[in-house]
Formats: structure tokens, C-alpha cells, sequence
């Protein structure tokens, strides 16, 4: 293998003008494509790419549930008198800043929380379709609604309600549903809202002491760091600016979420790169300089490793176009890897000064461990995960390429008119230290062995994937605060059932509405958020309107007279209740996912995703 090199050497030598125009058109080619080549920040590439993994990142790339922001906005002075209407005001400025700036390039949308009008409109989407919304328990707490007794106390209370000052407001309610049987359904909405904790207040949702205000922000990419750099550098600016203001100098702001999560870890792991990659860097160039002390040759010893990386970026413009940044980790690996082979020539020529024997002599060890260090990095190619796909292939390929560039370049750079081989120094003698004629060694390496096989039970392997994550100081904070005031950021398993359609999820999710409530009367599951305790799918709504009928064929009439009778006593004219009498007689009809309107746009599309090639419901 050396005579091939040796030939090519001197032909390069015959020819240099030649070989020197094609390697600066080969660099130059291989720079512009490597230029090209766009990088992927997104974490998830960590994860094996198996069948449920892509089903997991399917759900993470399109649910809005798990790409909210929440910012918690109160008073610096916790025991300063509440303050609701300042933290609502400056929740609204904030607002209108991130919609100018930010909608719709970088943050989806702001979440709200409804107001009085949107709220009648929902309590009347859900009287309109009352029976498909109630399940078999609830016919239980029906049966006692319509007893006489029951119907006594609840035309007593409509009387209080309508003789108070809200009455004029209420009244349609009452004449539509006087026993109060929507409520049955509107206390299942409670599962799916912020936290017991919160209350409305100008249309934002507020602590019940009022000192914590949240604002919802759905960033348009979770795991797309390069565009959150920007979001949440323009967000840092625009609370700064607010709170320079004389009214809101008061203010503090924090915020957690998904996507906050993401961009930290993405700028951890370019700092540690740059971090690693510099500190090998510095100790490459302090001991290549205390070695041959010339500072021309501390930068021809690097050459290797930057055509290396160009030329596997190159080749990565031609087959993916993009590359995990995760992969470049690998930087301060390749830093000694590739000047390591550097080192291995310009030390062999500085000791035989002869350009034959140092082909000899370093050829085949270079080949050789280059193309077996290129095979272990490419193993990573076989595995199910991007990034380690990615890392092996850039791994392998930079290898080679500075492995070649050595052997072909490298020697025409580093010529001397030394005589003779330099005075050795104190790397030369140890390099010098010959292993086999110390007879202790030996003994020293297998009692060492022996001693540290006793403790290899000591070590385990944390499965806490979590840990992975890296959250500053900041973020901690940010959590805890949140977590002091509401569940949002707690730890939560989310339960999914996938489906070609929407309809379809929402079927295949009722096996696992069984598992959770069976898990849930154990104990096992605390709180629960399932979209089919509300919403069925159409065979079980079709079974739900039967039961009301069902229900009102035994009750109607009964229930009826009692409303009479119990409403004449009271004060109630006799045709009072006329719309409820003609409510629980009319027919009603299944509700398809597209005419749940208002339903679906304040609760339900939080927990199904829609895509054109496929749909899920998640359980929280």
C-alpha cells in the first residue's frame, strides 16, 4: 500500500501546480455545498425511529396541548394587597405585542379565556344536545332530580334566583331547564379546565386569591429551535420593555412549557460543542507547540480535520441536505482523532527525515485504523435514530477524509532542511518508554482488574429519561412558581389513540377510557382528563339518546304534573315550564366532532389532533 503512495507522492511533486489548482477547486466545490447544508436542532432526532416512536413525535409535532407556553404574571411583592386589574392589563399588552410581532410566523396562537357571551353559547350547545353528553351514572343523580321532593327544593331556589338581582339574566334558563339538568354536564367540564385554582377575570384566567395571572401562548414549532431563539429572545424583550414602565415596574413574569424546554437544551448542547471542541483545541495546540515548536506547524496539523468536515458535510448536502446538530457533538472526538494522524506523520518524518520510510512506516497503520475507527462510528448508521444515524456517517466520513488528506497532502507541507533529526525532548522519551521491559506492569494491570470486577455491581443505568432534559436555574424556577398556583407543568402521562379519522380515534379511545377509569377506582390514577366522558362516539350517543327516551317514557308524566303542582303552589304560572315539558319530548340526534362548534374550539381541539393522513385522541 506505501509504494502507491510513494508513487502518487512524487507524481504530486513533478506536478504541483496541477494537483495544487485541482485540491483548491475540490475544496472550494466541497465548501460551497457544505455551506449549504442546513442544520437540525430538533431533540426528538435522539429517539429510536421505531413504528410508536414516529406515532410519539406525530403527537408532539402537532398537539397543541403539548406546545403551550404558560407565563406567570403576579407582583414582585407577594404581600402587597392583589392587584387584578394591573395583571390583566399588562397580560393584554403583552398580548397585542406577541400578536403584532409574532402571529403567524412564529406563535400559533393566544389563548383567552372565553367571556360571558361564549360561555352562553356553550351552556346553550350543551342544553341543545343534553342527552348524548350524559352516560349511565348520570341517570342515577337524574332519578333524584325528578323526585317530588327534588322538584319541591329546585322550584324554591329558581323562585330566590329570579326574585335576586341576577334573575332577569337567568330566566330563559330557568324556564328551559328549571330542575338544573345541564349542570350534569357542565360539572364535566370541570376535568378538562386550568385547575380548580383559577377563576375568570377579564377574559384571563387569575388565581382565586388574585395574585397569579396566566397567559397561553401555542408556539407555531415546539422543537424548532432556530425559530424559538427568536420567539422567546423577542418575548424577553417585550417583557423587559413593559416592565420599564412606571405602572408595571411591580410586575414579574416567568414561563414554562415545552417548547421553552427544547430551545434550552438546544443551546446547552451548542455550548458544550463550542465548550469541548475549544478546550480540546487549546490542548492540541499547547502540546503540538511544546513538541515541535513551530507555529507554522500547529496550523498544517489541523488541515486534516477541516477538510474532513468539509468534505462530510458535502457528501451530507448531497444525500439528507440537513444534519442533526446533535451529531457535531462528536467535534472534539474528531479534533483528536484527525490530528492524530497528522501527529503520526510529521513526528515520523521529524525522527527518519526521509519521505519513503515515512510512507513505510505510517501507511498501513493510518489505513488501518482510520477505516476501523470509520466502521465503528458507522455501526451507529443501523441504528433507529436520526441523530445517531447522522453522527456515525459524519463521524465516518470526516475520518476518512482527513486519514486520505494526511497521506496525500500533508507530506508535500512538511519538507525541512534539517540534517539530522532534532535533540529529543520530553515527550520523545516518553514516547520512548518501552512497556514489555517493565515486568511490573503487568502484575499492576491484572490486580487492578481483579479489585475493580468487586465493584461492578455498584453501577446502574438511571432510566429516567427525563434527567436528559437540561432546564437552567430560570426554567426551574419558572416550573415551581407554576406549579405552586396550577397542574400544567407537573409530570403527566399522556395516553393516546390513534385513528385514520377523527371519528375513528374517538372509538378506539374508549378502550382506553376503560383502562383509565378501572385504573383510576384503584387508586393507581389521581385526575384524569377524557374526552369521552364527554364526547362519544356516534354508536354510543345513539345509545345515550335511547336511555333518555327510555328514562322520560317511565318519568315524564309524573315529572310532568309535579312541576305543576309544586310550581302553582310557589307562585308559577301554569305554562311556566312549557319549554322544558316540549324539551324532554322532542327528538335528538347524534353530534358529529364538525357541529360540536364552540365545544371543540374551547376544549375539544386541545385533545384531538387532525392531519390529512391521520388523527388521534389524547388522554391526560
Amino acid at each position: 500500500m506505501s509504494t502507491f503512495f510513494i508513487f502518487l507522492y512524487h507524481r504530486i511533486q513533478k506536478h504541483k501546480t496541477v494537483f495544487v489548482l485541482l485540491l483548491s477547486a475540490f475544496v472550494v466545490a466541497t465548501g460551497y455545498f457544505a455551506s449549504r447544508v442546513s442544520f437540525s436542532e430538533d431533540i426528538t432526532n435522539v429517539l429510536p425511529g421505531s413504528k410508536k416512536i414516529s406515532r410519539l413525535n406525530f403527537v408532539l409535532d402537532n398537539s397543541e396541548f403539548m406546545e403551550k407556553v404558560v407565563f406567570n404574571i403576579s407582583l414582585n411583592d407577594t404581600m402587597e394587597k392583589p392587584k387584578p386589574d394591573l395583571l390583566s392589563a399588562f397580560a393584554d399588552q403583552l398580548a397585542d405585542s406577541i400578536t403584532q410581532q409574532e402571529i403567524p410566523d412564529r406563535v400559533r396562537n393566544i389563548e383567552k379565556a372565553p367571556d360571558d357571551s361564549e360561555m352562553m353559547k356553550l351552556y346553550d350547545f350543551v342544553y341543545n344536545n343534553l342527552p348524548v353528553f350524559l352516560d349511565s351514572a348520570d341517570y342515577k343523580i337524574l332519578a333524584e332530580k325528578v323526585s317530588d321532593t327534588a322538584i319541591r327544593q329546585a322550584l324554591a331556589s329558581d323562585l330566590r334566583t329570579l326574585m335576586s338581582p341576577v334573575g332577569f339574566g337567568v330566566k330563559k334558563m330557568i324556564k328551559n331547564d328549571p330542575l338544573h339538568l345541564t349542570v350534569l354536564v357542565l360539572e364535566k367540564l370541570r376535568m378538562f379546565q386550568v385547575s380548580d385554582n383559577f377563576e375568570l377575570y377579564n377574559s384571563h384566567f387569575i388565581t382565586k386569591d388574585h395574585q397569579n395571572l396566566l397567559l397561553i401562548i401555542t408556539p407555531a414549532y415546539t422543537n424548532n429551535s432556530a425559530v424559538n431563539e427568536v420567539l422567546f429572545s423577542d418575548i424577553d424583550q417585550l417583557i423587559k420593555t413593559l416592565e420599564q414602565q412606571e405602572k408595571f415596574r411591580n410586575i414579574h413574569v416567568n414561563y414554562f412549557g415545552n417548547a421553552v424546554v427544547a430551545l434550552g437544551n438546544a443551546r446547552r448542547i451548542k455550548k458544550d460543542i463550542v465548550t469541548t471542541v475549544s478546550i480540546a483545541a487549546i490542548l492540541l495546540v499547547i502540546a503540538i507547540t511544546s513538541f515541535f515548536r513551530k507555529k507554522r506547524t500547529v496550523l498544517i496539523i489541523f488541515l486534516p480535520l477541516v477538510f474532513g468536515i468539509i468534505v462530510s458535510l458535502a457528501v451530507f448536502y448531497f444525500l439528507r441536505s440537513n444534519i442533526s446538530a446533535i451529531s457535531l457533538g462528536i467535534g472534539s472526538v474528531l479534533l483528536g482523532i484527525s490530528v492524530d494522524y497528522s501527529l503520526h506523520i510529521f513526528s515520523h518524518y521529524r525522527k527518519h527525515l526521509n519521505i519513503e520510510v515515512l510512507y513505510k512506516d505510517i501507511t498501513t497503520p493510518i489505513l488501518m485504523s482510520s477505516f476501523t475507527t470509520a466502521a465503528a462510528f458507522m455501526s451507529l448508521f443501523f441504528l433507529n435514530s436520526k441523530a445517531l444515524n447522522d453522527l456515525g456517517l459524519f463521524a465516518a466520513l470526516s475520518i476518512l477524509s482527513a486519514a486520505f488528506f494526511s497521506l496525500i497532502v500533508l507530506p508535500h507541507l512538511i519538507r525541512t532542511k534539517a540534517a539530522k533529526p532534532p535533540r529529543e525532548n520530553l515527550l520523545d522519551k516518553l514516547a520512548g518508554f518501552h512497556m514489555k521491559k517493565k515486568n511490573l506492569i503487568w502484575p499492576i494491570i491484572f490486580l487492578l482488574t481483579v479489585a475493580f470486577y468487586f465493584f461492578l455491581d455498584n453501577v446502574s443505568f438511571d432510566a429516567d429519561m427525563m434527567k436528559n432534559n437540561y432546564m437552567s436555574n430560570r426554567l426551574r424556577k419558572a416550573e415551581r412558581d407554576l406549579n405552586r398556583v396550577t397542574s400544567l407543568s407537573k409530570k403527566t402521562i399522556y395516553l393516546v389513540s390513534p385513528g385514520n379519522t377523527v371519528d375513528e380515534a374517538i372509538i378506539r379511545n374508549e378502550e382506553a377510557k376503560y383502562l383509565i377509569d378501572s385504573l383510576t377506582r384503584i387508586g393507581v390514577i389521581k385526575e384524569s382528563s377524557v374526552i369521552n366522558n364527554l364526547f362519544k362516539p356516534k354508536e354510543e350517543q345513539i345509545k345515550a339518546i335511547e336511555r333518555w327516551k327510555q328514562f322520560w317514557d317511565r318519568n315524564g308524566k309524573q315529572v310532568k304534573q309535579a312541576l305543576e303542582e309544586e310550581g302553582n303552589d310557589l307562585g308559577f304560572k301554569k305554562t311556566a315550564f312549557k319549554n322544558f315539558e316540549q324539551f324532554i319530548d322532542k327528538d335528538f340526534y347524534p353530534v358529529s366532532i364538525k357541529q360540536a362548534g364552540l365545544l371543540y374550539n374551547m376544549l375539544l381541539d386541545k385533545y384531538i389532533i387532525k392531519t390529512d393522513t391521520m388523527a388521534a385522541v389524547i388522554n391526560v
